[in-house]
């Protein structure tokens, strides 16, 4: 069992608590194939951070097919130790350092984009160019999956990190997606998906939705 003390520990607590970090790790890889993720298809990981959802990503998909973006030069780092200490460098993945995702011109058409737990820390205007560059790298038939939380609350802060953490109205959702020829579908709460650390029922509904963007 991982200390929380190690090195890989340490990194696994950085992207939340260390005993459901597994269970988020297994919840992507099975979320993305229940919607018909295949190892043939190319996927662009978005905000891959630490690969905590990269690692078995990568074992899944054939050589060369996973791409990974992240902005923190640090977390690409300990990114790159994960991938090696897991025996996957031949698998071959791309991971990129991104200082805007407007300047991101992949080679290859994107069949799937994985968005899990980064848009709720986008501020509208890395938002807009995340959507340029969705609309830009989806191949036809392809499709962006991940996740947001609706509401008009103040933004706040993710633990120590600086980062924010956003809820947004569903139409401030579809108006933006519309601006890229995109269309976005709620396909249900986390919480409907098997993820329900973090929320409370005595809260109300979940507000964190799964959600799906398609070309329009």
């Amino acid at each position: 069992m991982t200390s929380d003390k190690s090195p890989i520990g340490r990194r696994h607590a950085d992207v939340g608590p260390l005993e459901v970090w597994a269970e988020r790790r297994q919840f992507q890889l099975d979320f993305l194939r229940r919607f018909g993720l295949a190892p043939v298809h190319r996927l662009l990981d978005l905000g891959c951070g630490t690969l905590r959802g990269g690692i078995p990503l990568i074992a899944y998909l054939q050589p060369g097919h996973y791409t990974g973006l992240e902005s923190r030069t640090e977390t690409l780092a300990e990114a790159r130790q994960e991938l090696a200490e897991s025996g996957l460098t031949d698998r071959r993945p791309t991971l990129l350092h991104v200082v805007s995702l407007a300047d991101i011109h992949l080679e290859n058409r994107q069949d799937y984009i994985w968005a899990f737990s980064v848009m709720i820390h986008f501020t509208d205007a890395v938002l807009e160019d995340a959507l340029s560059l969705v609309s830009r790298s989806l191949a036809d038939g392809g499709m962006l999956l991940g996740n947001i939380i609706i509401g008009d609350g103040p933004d706040k802060l993710w633990r120590d990190t600086g980062l924010p953490v956003v809820e947004r109205p569903w139409g401030f959702y579809t108006e933006a997606c519309a601006r890229w020829g995109l269309a976005i579908e709620d396909l249900g709460s986390r919480s409907d998906f098997g993820d329900s650390h973090g929320y409370s029922p005595d809260a109300g509904p979940d507000t964190r939705r799964m959600v799906r963007m398609v070309r329009a």
